[in-house]
């Protein structure tokens, strides 16, 4: 149960946490460039079928946290045709990594950068959109949490591998993540 430390409400148990009001549910890029046969990821060899295997599960899930009032917001990976969002290091930085390609995939208005079809967002949900592998650095996501008073997060979708090795201790202080 939870209770007062400090001053402070701290929640021990899970369904004290994932309440409506309190929780949100982060999607990160589920767009057909990473989740689709015909994306850009499948054309140059990468896996989309265990990305492809969760969308049901992420749909379902999606739904029953919207019949609830939890809000979702979407993390969306998202480029420039023009690579504005880019620093001549950053394209170094990719270019050097894979041998000489920039990575410009989810580019802004196409059909690779929009969610698959069976998540796409309803008129109420939040869509984020980033220029890095990370979803908290240089984006909108702590102003919406800290908007929608979020203590809470349960975060799915396509995470890269580089991510889950450095992600943040939380989305901002004062919030727990699942």
């Amino acid at each position: 149960m939870s209770e007062i430390v400090h001053g402070k409400m701290v929640y021990t148990a899970l369904e004290e946490m994932v309440t409506p009001g309190r929780c949100a549910v982060i999607v990160v890029d589920m767009q057909n460039e990473f989740c689709h046969p015909e994306g850009e990821g499948a054309k140059r060899g990468r896996s989309y079928q265990a990305a492809e295997k969760i969308i049901p599960r992420i749909k379902s899930f999606c739904d029953s946290a919207r019949a609830v009032g939890i809000p979702i917001i979407y993390l969306m990976n998202t480029h420039r045709a023009d690579a504005l969002y880019h620093s001549s290091a950053e394209l170094g930085r990719r270019m050097k990594k894979t041998g000489g390609d920039p990575l410009f995939w989810t580019i802004e208005g196409t059909w690779g950068h929009q969610i698959v079809e069976p998540l796409a967002p309803i008129a109420k949900d939040i869509i984020v959109r980033k220029h890095r592998p990370s979803g908290f650095y240089q984006t909108d996501i702590e102003m919406v949490l800290r908007n929608l008073n979020i203590e809470c997060v349960i975060i799915t979708g396509v995470v890269p591998a580089d991510v889950l090795n450095r992600p943040p201790a939380t989305p901002y202080p004062g919030t727990s993540t699942f």
